[in-house]
C-alpha cells in the first residue's frame, strides 16, 4: 500500500504538472519557437501559452496564505510576530534552493558563454537584484534566474497582503480580496490584453506584481469559498458531479496552454482554474485516496527545484545544440533539468538546516 501524505495529493500532483507546463513554455519560446505546430496541426502549439502555469501557483499560494491567516488569527501570538513567522517560513521554503540554483546557473553561464573574469564580475554585480529576489523592482538588472520574478513578486505581495488578511480576515476574504482580484485583473486585461509578459509597467508597479496581488487575492477568496462549501452536505451524485467539473476545469486550462486560443480570454480560464482549485482543496470530489500518497507528495516537492533548474537547461540546448533535431533537444532539456534537480536535492537539505539554525539564532521561530 502506498504511504500517505499530510498534504493534498491532488494539489501536489498539479504543482508538478503546472511546473512542467511552464518549463515546456520556456523550451518552446527559447528553442523551437512559439509557432511550433504539434503533429503539423496548425491549431495546436507546444505550450505557447504555458506561462499560464504560474497562475496556478499564485492562486494556490493565496489559498495557503489565507489558510495560515485563518488558523493564526486567534492564536494569541502578537500580530507583528505572526507576520514575521509567516514570511520567514515562506522564505525558508525558497531561499536554500534559490541560492543553489543561482550559483549553479551562474557558473553554467560562465562556461557556456565563455565569460572573462571581468565580464563575470560585471554580470554578478548587475544581477544583484536577481540574487536578492527583487529583480522586478525597476532596478537595472541582468537576470541569471529570470523565472524568479514569480517568487519575488509573490513574496513582495505577501508582505502586505498577509497582515491585512490576518488582521481583518472576514472583511478581507469576503469583500476586499475578490473585489481587488476582479478590478486588478480587469485593469491588466484592458491595458495589456493578456496575462503574459514580465516587462510591462503601470505607474509605480510592474505588471507582474499586479498579477501577483490579484491572483493571491483570488486564492484568498477561494479559501473562504472552500471553507464554506465544506460545511454543506453532498450526495454521491453531487460528489461525482464535482469530480467531473474539477477534471473539466483543469483539462480546459491545459488545453488553453496548447491550443491557439486568444490570450485575451486568460482571465476567463483563471476563473475555471480557481474553481478547480476550490474543489480539489475541499476534498469533496473523488480521488482523494488515490492522490494522497507520498509519491504524489514527492512529485509536488520537485516543482520548485525543477522550476529553478530548467533555465540552465534551456540556455544550454538553445546555445550548444543547434544542429540536432527538436526532439533530441527536448530530451536533453528534460534530462538536464531532472538530473540537476536530483543531484542538488541533498545539497538543498543540508543548506536548509544550516540557514534554519542561523535564523533561529537571530530570533526566528
Amino acid at each position: 500500500m502506498a504511504k500517505k501524505t499530510t498534504r493534498n495529493g491532488k494539489i501536489e500532483f498539479l504543482r508538478f504538472v503546472f511546473c512542467l507546463v511552464v518549463m515546456f513554455f520556456h523550451f518552446s519560446r527559447n528553442v523551437i519557437g512559439l509557432d511550433y505546430q504539434v503533429f503539423g496541426i496548425e491549431a495546436i502549439s507546444f505550450f505557447s501559452k504555458g506561462y499560464f502555469g504560474v497562475e496556478f501557483f499564485f492562486v494556490v499560494s493565496g489559498f495557503l496564505m489565507a489558510a495560515a491567516a485563518f488558523k493564526n488569527k486567534d492564536n494569541g501570538v502578537g500580530f507583528g510576530r505572526d507576520a514575521f513567522n509567516f514570511m520567514q517560513k515562506k522564505l525558508m521554503g525558497i531561499l536554500p534552493f534559490h541560492l543553489i540554483a543561482y550559483t549553479v546557473t551562474f557558473v553554467g553561464f560562465f562556461f557556456l558563454y565563455e565569460y572573462s573574469l571581468k565580464e563575470a564580475a560585471v554580470k554578478l554585480f548587475e544581477s544583484l537584484p536577481n540574487f536578492f529576489l527583487i529583480s522586478r523592482s525597476g532596478l537595472p538588472v541582468t537576470d541569471i534566474l529570470g523565472v524568479e520574478w514569480y517568487l519575488s513578486d509573490m513574496l513582495i505581495a505577501m508582505v502586505f497582503l498577509y497582515p491585512l488578511c490576518r488582521r481583518y480576515y472576514d472583511v478581507f476574504s469576503k469583500v476586499i480580496a475578490p473585489v481587488a482580484a476582479i478590478m486588478i485583473l480587469g485593469y491588466i486585461m484592458k491595458t495589456t490584453g493578456t496575462l503574459s509578459g514580465t516587462s510591462a509597467w503601470s505607474v509605480l508597479f510592474s505588471k507582474t506584481l499586479l498579477r501577483a496581488v490579484a491572483e493571491l487575492c483570488a486564492g484568498v477568496f477561494v479559501f473562504e469559498l472552500c471553507r464554506n462549501v465544506k460545511k454543506l452536505n453532498f450526495t454521491r451524485f453531487d460528489k461525482m458531479l464535482l469530480t467531473v467539473v474539477e477534471f473539466g476545469c483543469y483539462i480546459a486550462v491545459l488545453c488553453f496552454t496548447t491550443i491557439r486560443f486568444p490570450g485575451k480570454f486568460g482571465a476567463h480560464f483563471l476563473i475555471l482554474l480557481c474553481l478547480g482549485v476550490c474543489i480539489s482543496f475541499s476534498d469533496l470530489s473523488y480521488g482523494k485516496k488515490l492522490f494522497n500518497t507520498r509519491f504524489f507528495g514527492f512529485l509536488g516537492s520537485l516543482s520548485l527545484p525543477l522550476y529553478l533548474c530548467h533555465i540552465i537547461a534551456v540556455r544550454f540546448v538553445s546555445t550548444a545544440l543547434t544542429d540536432v533535431s527538436d526532439f533530441s533537444k527536448f530530451l536533453v532539456f528534460i534530462g538536464i533539468s531532472f538530473g540537476l534537480t536530483f543531484v542538488l536535492l541533498p545539497v538543498e537539505k543540508v543548506l536548509h538546516k544550516l540557514i534554519d539554525k542561523k535564523l533561529h539564532k537571530l530570533g526566528g521561530v
